[in-house]
């Protein structure tokens, strides 16, 4: 069998709040298996953990119990990370660049360079709807061209795995 996109297993985090340090358990127990090539989605209330599922698995919150693993190595691995590509539930970029600057700086994070990097900044413009925008800044943005630019950017290096938290918010339903 392939090795899982996404394996966690046992999956928790308390944080402690207050000058009392009171327990807020966000997430209890969760056992999570992804295949490669599939879809996945999280459907519950407000508060159920999703985002902090999400945060968990892309080395933004460290878990209380358990453990989780991207493509068989561990969620703080560095050469884990390099496999997402990640859109979190409210983007922000630098407001003085524009949409080029912002994936062209984010590609070359990612290890990407040259006109590798060029041609895929200007079709995935092109993809997300953002191509008549290129030569606005980000701070004339509205927040569903934040949320295109920043789906652009999750896949600006071609990962194998995208996880994407809240991903319609913001855009209209042409967007959606």
């Amino acid at each position: 069998m392939d090795t899982l996109a996404i394996e966690a297993r046992g999956l928790g985090k308390v944080y402690r709040l207050g000058l009392r340090a009171r327990r807020f358990v966000a997430l209890e127990g969760l056992d999570l298996t992804v295949t490669p090539g599939s879809i996945y989605g999280f459907v519950g209330p407000n508060g159920a953990g999703k985002s902090t599922t999400i945060k968990i698995l892309v080395g933004l919150v460290q878990a209380s119990a358990g453990d989780a693993t991207l493509f068989g190595r561990g969620v703080n691995d560095a050469a884990a990370r390099l496999q997402v590509g990640y859109l979190p539930e409210n983007p922000s970029f630098h407001d003085f660049m524009r949409p080029l600057e912002v994936l062209r700086y984010l590609g070359r994070l990612s290890g990407l360079s040259g006109r590798d990097l060029d041609r895929r900044a200007e079709a995935l413009l092109e993809q997300v709807g953002l191509a008549d925008a290129r030569d606005l800044t980000v701070r004339k943005f509205s927040k569903g061209m934040v949320q295109r630019l920043g789906l652009a950017q999750a896949l600006i290096h071609d990962p194998p795995l995208l996880v994407l938290d809240e991903p319609m918010s913001g855009l209209d339903p042409i967007g959606r």
